[in-house]
């Protein structure tokens, strides 16, 4: 259909939303098989989280929902045609098929069904059909459907107040229209919030400090396929291995620390590698040969790729704030193993430890500790448990409570 055609087409269906266009029309048809509507699990819990997929962690939140509490639950992800990095997801959509809007109808029939919706990143879950994305969540919580926010980053982490507290902020040296851009998602996210008052959930604890009425929700790893991928114990060559995958560079602060790892390099202390858009499928190849890995120097805090490293038994270099150490040891009880190093620090830490890598091991050791007690799910699903209604181990350490009394932050009571 040509533009003009389509746009007549679409203003037609919206006027007579009872018609049953998907049987007569063949675009709608076609449409509908090629997005294909959200698949339906079984059970009293049916849980949707989506629909941005970011690190395939609503895959990844989704499988520990199932396995560890034994509830049904599906991962959305409406993919861009520049996603490089194809995290798999249980239903996947192109971009271009959610916008059209037989799509939309049929997925708004499918979504109705489900009991508990996870939105991530303030995004909608029906493509751009014209209403905003509170009217969407106001529309399936009177269905009876409880809602909840979830931010991964960017999405509500404050540029300018976060340039003002880390001295090497990514925020402080990227284009000032880029920071402009985030700085106004960030405003709209946070009045979404504020309108709707729902139970909202953070993938990283450091951004409890942009959503303190938010619940730290760790990321998920799978530590059994990471733990046998890095079976050898690091540090058997002659010389260590130090590996960096620079996924956003600003914002993981590689221009930071790039000269001096090939300065170290060439100087024969290391072997430096670097790993610039290689697939999710590769990652665990790069890091598990390294004996080191580097993630992240700007941000202050850790996520998928500082997990997955400590989960194969790599010694993990980072900046990690100390709001955020705090936070990890509030919550789970164990500290977190990750070397702390800052940009300007770094090349001190590295050839301390080139100097005597054994006194380095046990850190390695208690990192695969570490990601299996916090990073295998198990922990992730019970932390989702209060918001499914799901019975849980009372012994858990999931208190709540403001910020300042207790870092995980607070679960809002019931939608309304």
């Amino acid at each position: 259909m040509s533009r003009r055609y389509s746009s007549v087409a679409h203003s037609i269906e919206r006027a007579l939303p009872g018609f049953p266009f998907d049987a007569i029309l063949p675009w709608r048809r076609r449409a509908v098989r090629a997005g294909g509507a959200t698949p339906i699990g079984h059970g009293d819990v049916r849980v949707l989280i989506g629909p941005e997929n970011s690190a395939g962690q609503a895959y990844a939140w989704s499988r520990a929902i199932t396995s560890a509490l034994g509830e049904s639950a599906t991962s959305l992800m409406i993919r861009s045609a520049g996603d490089r990095w194809q995290f798999p997801a249980d239903h996947v959509v192109a971009s271009a098929d959610a916008a059209h809007l037989p799509w939309q109808r049929a997925q708004w029939r499918a979504v109705g069904r489900f009991t508990h919706v996870i939105l991530e990143s303030g995004r909608p879950l029906f493509g751009d059909d014209g209403t905003a994305v509170d009217a969407q969540v106001r529309r399936l919580m009177k269905r009876g459907i409880k809602v909840a926010l979830l931010w991964h980053g960017s999405d509500i982490r404050g540029p300018h107040s976060h340039a003002a507290r880390e001295a090497f902020s990514p925020f402080r040296v990227i284009d000032s229209l880029r920071v402009e851009e985030i700085a106004d998602r960030v405003s709209r996210n946070r009045e979404l919030a504020n309108a709707l008052r729902i139970p909202q959930f953070v993938s990283t604890p450091d951004l409890l400090i942009d959503a303190p009425e938010a619940t730290w929700l760790p990321v998920v790893v799978d530590c059994d396929e990471w733990s046998h991928a890095g079976i050898a114990p690091p540090f058997r060559g002659q010389r260590p291995v130090v590996a960096h995958a620079p996924s956003d560079g600003p914002m993981k602060g590689t221009g930071l620390v790039r000269p001096l790892l090939r300065k170290l390099h060439d100087e024969g202390l290391l072997e430096y590698r670097e790993a610039e858009g290689l697939p999710s499928t590769s990652m665990r190849d790069f890091f598990s040969s390294a004996d080191i890995v580097l993630d992240q120097f700007a941000l202050g805090s850790f996520g998928v790729a500082s997990s997955e490293a400590l989960s194969a038994g790599r010694l993990v270099i980072g900046h990690v704030s100390p709001q955020t150490r705090a936070v990890v040891e509030a919550v789970t009880g164990r500290q977190l193993p990750i070397v702390q190093s800052t940009a300007d620090t770094l090349e001190s830490t590295l050839r301390t430890i080139v100097a005597d890598p054994a006194q380095f091991s046990d850190v390695a050791d208690r990192g695969r500790e570490y990601a299996r007690a916090v990073h295998d799910g198990r922990f992730s699903a019970q932390v989702l448990g209060s918001f499914l209604g799901v019975p849980h181990d009372s012994g858990s350490q999931h208190g709540h409570g403001t910020m300042d009394e207790c870092p995980l932050g607070p679960m809002e009571g019931e939608n309304g």
